[in-house]
């Protein structure tokens, strides 16, 4: 297996866990009222922007339909800038662009 690959299931467990939260939280405001969970999420997300910056550059011009900019933005903005995150943007991310992130990581893109 490649080091994208394995970069790449990576990613998928943490979009899973994310989307598990989903589960727990059926909608903003159980989200934000969860305090452990948005930590969390935050965590996760921080993680696959790590993996996709990661990723080797020709792994990522093969895919051009994945928003890898913003993905690696939002790492950024999570590590550095924690105090300016906008939570309900982060819960529409899990809510409504995470699931074909999902759906193409479990795809075993190449």
């Amino acid at each position: 297996m490649s080091p994208d690959q394995i970069r790449l299931l990576k990613m998928e467990g943490h979009a899973n866990t994310l989307h598990s939260y989903l589960l727990i939280c059926a909608d903003y405001d159980s989200y934000i009222a969860n305090e452990p969970i948005c930590s969390a999420s935050v965590l996760h997300l921080l993680q696959i922007g790590e993996l996709a910056n990661s990723l080797s550059t020709e792994f990522r011009l093969r895919h051009p339909n994945i928003p890898w900019k913003s993905i690696i933005g939002l790492r950024n903005i999570v590590a550095h800038r924690y105090g300016d995150l906008n939570f309900a943007r982060i819960w529409e991310i899990i809510e409504t662009e995470l699931p074909d992130i999902i759906k193409w990581l479990s795809s075993r893109p190449n």
